[in-house]
């Protein structure tokens, strides 16, 4: 998921998309930290900020849907 976010960010980067760019790194941003940190991650919080990206770009995000893949690593054994 992360790999998708990044291959998006760079693909829109050389569309000039900053705008766009800026918000997926905003809902990605924590996921570093939170893997070595993880009694901070919040399944919810980070599924809302994924939300939000994909409402305000909807039809634009390279056919990605952060929400359904994130849904399907939660309910991955």
């Amino acid at each position: 998921m992360i790999h998708h976010a990044f291959v998006d960010m760079r693909m829109l980067g050389r569309a000039n998309r900053s705008a766009q760019v800026a918000d997926l790194a905003e809902a990605f941003h924590n996921i570093p930290s939170e893997i070595y940190e993880p009694r901070y991650f919040r399944w919810e919080h980070f599924r809302l900020g994924l939300q939000e990206y994909q409402k305000k770009w909807e039809g634009q995000t390279f056919g990605k849907n952060y929400v359904e893949m994130l849904e399907e690593i939660r309910l991955t054994p």
